[in-house]
């Protein structure tokens, strides 16, 4: 019966006996080196790993890997396999090849990429010895734990981006510096393909690789240190002591490869880490094993990836991604709704109990630096004209409620507009999910909470947020999206003088307004007059590309007292044959807001002149961080002056008060 001895305690044995060798020449010549342990040094081997000493001296070694859909396992081995009893071989052979799989001896010791060199002195792997500056990237963080930089411009990046010979290369992009990049290629006139490019492992690093595997997870574990930010920091200086105290002489290219596969699948998303880097993407879909990844790209819309699971792989991955949201996914718990760490939203089913393809995944990418009123204007989605209009109604207190399909920029909209809160206003924001980002002090951000056990009383629902909200005494509540019975909560905070402002699946006023009457939101149609505002958002097709406008800004004008129903005035609008927004009728909720602060026309157009001029300001200097557009408001708020009036407006006290 076939013996399998964990090539590490191979190689020990081999250096204890005074025989030098390295990894790759037991990779190579793993025959020789076993018939070169003397047969007290064999015994001492097999006794050290409670193994039984074969009864035939004469072996046959081979070096194997597991087969295994996890990486939590020591995967290279020294197969040793008696010679005699061809029957009883062929057999042991032929149940080893269910769990094992030989390797392809690399054709030499040389590490790919280069001429090897000697391995970084021990003291840069020591704690302490890195630099403390925090790495902006993987590339950064290898430097500083090797102790000398990687001349990227000098060796080339370590990725390799072939483009397949059917197809021809549009555009490529590198998502983490010198180790990945997306090629985005095309086959014929509209086949596109998304690409993903890493470091190719030749077969001695895969060995290696595996190898290390289990020794660096165990040195993890027992690391008290390597948590939070400092965890990438700390796989690599451990990653590099390993590949030292193993005397594994490997060339930095080598180590740099390794590190970013341990870093992406240790402290990344694995291999969907370039994906969830790639800050153009919006949605990854997984529909099952077997069958390409889906992004939805801002710019070339859906696209097939080159990224394909296998189903135990998936099974795992999924199950990981759960565990990342704070969630338990299992066959009992086959579907989850998780929030990742970095804010990313994901629904996850495990299995084929309720997906007949197999285990399966969505997730909806949360923007670290969010869109702003900047960018809606730069892109379209907005013109100076609406978005100076909706920041006054924001400032006179104005509800909204912004409408439109999925993906159709609801929710992006509704934060830019809640950026234009006056700084000390307090604001209280209800969401499933955090989506909400604001560069205001006087906010509570509240999200719900699902059952830790099962039961409905430890449920902590919007409904129960928004309840809750009302005596918190909020200038403004934000309500991530209307659902539920808490629409009707929501409308009844209007009516209370409270300012609030949510989203909602509708493709029109009219569907809107049918949601909202019927059940399970159920909101009177007298209380629907509480509501200014119906924002209409759209993913429209303009000049081939699918991009996101304002379809209709409506406001509400009470209720027709003979038919009842809600009398509606649309106030802007979106040509599609120009591609641009045009003011549709003359506003009454801008001459209420006029009539209540007291302002001439001249005023009340200078007050929307002021504002279009600092978002001009901000457009033109490319300031479209929400940090930068924050600062902004708070400056206009603050003190009028910031704005520059003309002579004339000034004159008439037409200028910031």
């Amino acid at each position: 019966m076939a013996q399998h001895v964990p090539i590490l305690d191979f190689i020990h044995e081999l250096r204890a006996a005074g025989i030098e060798v390295e990894y790759a020449d037991v990779l190579t010549r793993p025959q020789a080196y076993w018939e070169r342990l003397s047969v007290d040094r064999r015994a001492l081997l097999f006794a050290r790993l409670k193994m039984d000493v074969p009864h035939d001296p004469a072996l046959s070694v081979q070096v194997v890997r597991r087969r295994a859909h996890t990486a939590q396992a020591e995967n290279v081995f020294v197969r040793l396999i008696p010679t005699s009893g061809e029957s009883r071989v062929s057999l042991s052979r032929a149940r080893d090849s269910l769990f094992y799989s030989t390797t392809t001896p690399p054709e030499a010791t040389t590490p790919s990429g280069g001429s090897p060199s000697e391995i970084a002195p021990l003291e840069a792997f020591q704690p302490g010895s890195a630099r403390q500056e925090r790495p902006l990237s993987a590339l950064c963080l290898l430097d500083a734990v090797w102790g000398a930089p990687y001349d990227a411009t000098r060796d080339g990046a370590l990725y390799a981006s072939d483009v397949p010979d059917e197809y021809k290369l549009v555009e490529e992009y590198e998502v983490e510096p010198s180790f990945s990049s997306i090629s985005i290629i095309i086959r014929g006139d509209s086949e596109k393909r998304y690409q993903v490019n890493e470091p190719r492992l030749s077969e001695l690093e895969l060995a290696l690789a595996a190898t290390l595997n289990e020794r660096l997870r165990d040195a993890l574990v027992f690391d008290d240190g390597g948590q939070g930010d400092d965890r990438p920091r700390h796989i690599a200086k451990h990653l590099f002591a390993l590949l030292h105290a193993y005397r594994f002489r490997v060339d930095q290219r080598t180590a740099y490869k390794l590190g970013y596969y341990f870093l992406r699948n240790y402290a990344g998303f694995g291999r969907l880490d370039p994906l969830m880097r790639d800050a153009a993407i919006e949605d990854i879909s997984c529909n099952g094993p077997d069958v390409p990844l889906y992004v939805v790209h801002s710019k070339h819309q859906n696209l097939p990836t080159s990224l394909v699971f296998e189903e135990m792989e998936l099974n795992s991955f999924t199950i990981k991604l759960a565990q990342r949201g704070g969630k338990l996914l299992s066959v009992a718990q086959p579907l989850i709704d998780a929030t990742l760490p970095e804010g990313s939203r994901i629904q996850a089913s495990l299995g084929r109990e309720v997906t007949s393809r197999g285990s399966a995944f969505t997730i909806r990418k949360f923007r670290e630096d969010p869109l702003t009123a900047v960018d809606l204007i730069r892109g379209g989605t907005h013109t100076l004209d609406t978005m100076a209009f909706l920041w006054l109604m924001v400032e006179a207190k104005r509800n909204l409620v912004v409408m439109g399909a999925t993906a159709s920029g609801k929710t992006t909209t509704l934060n830019c507009l809640s950026q234009f809160v006056p700084p000390t206003l307090k604001v209280v924001s209800i969401e499933d999910t955090r989506e909400i980002t604001l560069q205001h002090e006087n906010w509570l951000a509240a999200v719900t909470r699902d059952s830790f056990s099962g039961q409905e009383s430890e449920k902590i629902s919007m409904y129960d947020l928004l309840r809750a909200a009302l005596r918190q005494r909020p200038e403004y509540i934000i309500v991530g999206e209307i659902r539920g019975v808490e629409g009707l909560t929501l409308f009844q905070a209007m009516s209370t003088g409270h300012t609030c402002f949510s989203t909602m699946h509708a493709g029109s006023v009219e569907n809107a307004v049918y949601r909202l009457e019927n059940a399970p939101i159920s909101v009177p149609r007298v209380m629907l007059t509480s509501l200014d505002f119906f924002l209409l958002q759209g993913a429209v097709e303009v000049a081939g590309r699918q991009v996101r406008r304002m379809l209709s800004l409506v406001e509400v004008n009470g209720v027709d007292p003979a038919s009842r129903n809600l009398r509606t005035n649309e106030v802007f609008r979106w040509d599609a044959t120009r591609d641009a927004q045009e003011a549709a009728n003359a506003s009454t909720v801008l001459d209420q807001v006029r009539n209540k602060r007291g302002w001439s026309r001249a005023q009340l157009d200078e007050e929307i002149a002021a504002r279009k001029r600092v978002l001009a300001g901000l457009v033109e200097r490319k300031e479209r961080s929400y940090q930068q557009v924050a600062t902004a408001v708070r400056a206009f708020y603050a003190d009028g002056r910031s704005v520059p009036a003309p002579p004339s407006a000034s004159a008439k006290g037409g200028a910031r008060r």
